[in-house]
């Protein structure tokens, strides 16, 4: 599926959002990144989707945490980056705050930038596995004796593979 997202973009010398995320940059080399990054997920309403009808809520999540990014190869045109974030999660909805487990998603990226006519281009194919505690598998997954009914049993979650995802993405560096 090929869904556009308008991107803001920041480039304090510390502070960061782009195409690489909204993160603080805390150590920076030719080789190695080191930061502190975000990401937020939407709430769900139970009752709209159908298998999780008259379940609890879940509630807008903030992911914070480090990311180690490191360039594994790096040619004149293209190169190979590693990037390796672990986030806690945090359910923003009601007072106090709830902790939802951890997330882990590492990424392998291959970027390519491109000359096509008078403009340059950067290409970039990125696979991510992602992987997660039982506490936040179960927040989506999970069915307590509560929301058990004729169509919806009992379902005990672990931690472990959540899925994977391929990203690829093209944009323009002429400005």
């Amino acid at each position: 599926m090929v869904f556009p997202v308008p991107l803001p973009i920041y480039r304090g010398n510390i502070f960061k959002s782009d195409d690489q995320g909204t993160r603080a940059d805390i150590i920076q080399n030719s080789r190695f990144d080191l930061d502190i990054s975000a990401d937020f997920n939407f709430s769900v309403e139970s009752d709209d989707v159908a298998v999780r009808e008259g379940m609890d809520d879940i509630g807008n999540l903030l992911q914070i945490g480090p990311s180690l990014s490191v360039r594994l190869w790096e040619g004149e045109r293209s190169d190979w980056t590693l990037t390796l974030p672990l986030r806690l999660n945090v359910e923003l909805a009601g007072s106090p705050l709830t902790e939802q487990g951890l997330t882990f998603a590492p990424a392998i990226s291959y970027t390519r930038f491109l000359n096509l006519g008078d403009s340059q281009w950067r290409a970039r194919a990125s696979l991510t596995s992602s992987f997660a505690s039982d506490a936040f598998h179960d927040l989506y997954y999970g069915v307590g004796e509560d929301d058990v009914t004729a169509e919806r049993r009992r379902f005990d979650t672990s931690s472990g593979l959540s899925g994977l995802r391929l990203q690829l993405s093209m944009r323009s560096l002429n400005r």
